[in-house]
């Protein structure tokens, strides 16, 4: 799905995430300090940064390539905010001051597709003071095994179950085709219904303080549990936001959530007639098309 952030409904949507915005809020008020230099990376509508200018920074740098920079100044103006300096550049192209804040919301809903960790290290090794805080400071990934309930399901598993007697698999086949196409990573809509089948686990984390952008992104290899009668579909996977041990967030299914999950499907559900242990192993990519991964269902 492509985003366009000079949408004033893309960003109605972010903020309506009351929830999520809120706790960024929350984070910068307890951390920037009066007299503080800030970084918001990709300001966006420039909420982030109108927060910390609330919070008593000296000075922000609002960074965005977006034409929506543009309102966004604007609106700072509306409310009389003086201290930010609104920059349309490419992130990478902007020369600013030794800052004491990076505040950033730069992770996507596949977790790793608007490359984070580049976006926020560089500025952390170019800028930020040492000491600095950047906020969030830890971003972590957490992946559950699911049965996906939806109307394409549905139709999916009517084809598999032989009606009226014949092997009609090939329209199954049609079907995912046509509407989901499970062999790359989708979006959930907000009407599906979703079980899970285990109990998630964090199966990778981001620590901005101290990533090195030049690495490789981790091959992730877990294992979860099935039980006789589950139906799996794939995996869902969603992150967490740590600001602190008493400030995170996590995008799980909520309905006014803006950040989706994203999913990791079969071609087919599999029916689970014994106890079995589920292997994964994932090897994720900048373009979540380049996703690689192996399912392994071992009889117990």
């Amino acid at each position: 799905m492509n985003f366009n952030y000079d949408s004033a409904n893309i960003h109605y949507k972010l903020l309506n995430d009351s929830i999520r915005t809120v706790f960024y809020r929350k984070a910068i008020k307890k951390y920037i300090k009066t007299g503080d230099i800030v970084a918001d990376l990709g300001c966006g509508t420039g909420i982030l940064s109108f927060f910390a200018s609330k919070s008593g920074a000296k000075k922000i740098y609002a960074i965005d390539k977006m034409d929506i920079i543009k309102t966004a100044k604007k609106v700072a103006d509306l409310n009389e905010i003086k201290n930010i300096e609104f920059i349309q550049k490419d992130m990478f192209d902007v020369e600013i001051e030794a800052i004491d804040v990076i505040i950033q919301e730069q992770i996507g809903s596949f977790f790793w597709d608007e490359d984070m960790i580049l976006k926020v290290s560089h500025y952390r090794d170019r800028f930020l003071k040492k000491g600095g805080v950047i906020l969030p400071g830890k971003v972590s990934l957490y992946l559950v095994p699911i049965y996906l309930h939806s109307e394409v399901e549905i139709s999916v598993q009517y084809w598999k179950h032989r009606p009226y007697g014949f092997n009609m698999n090939q329209f199954a086949l049609l079907d995912l085709k046509q509407n989901i196409n499970h062999n790359k990573i989708k979006l959930l809509s907000r009407d599906e219904k979703i079980v899970y089948l285990d109990t998630p686990q964090k199966v990778t984390e981001v620590d901005f303080y101290t990533v090195n952008p030049k690495e490789r992104l981790p091959i992730i290899k877990t294992e979860f549990s099935l039980s006789k009668g589950d139906i799996f579909s794939g995996f869902l996977g969603y992150f967490s936001l740590d600001f602190d041990e008493k400030i995170s967030f996590n995008s799980s299914y909520r309905d006014d959530n803006n950040w989706n999950q994203f999913f990791i499907g079969l071609d087919f559900s599999i029916d689970v007639t014994d106890d079995s242990v589920l292997n994964f192993e994932f090897q994720p990519a900048i373009n979540k098309d380049d996703w690689k991964y192996q399912i392994d269902i071992v009889k117990i």
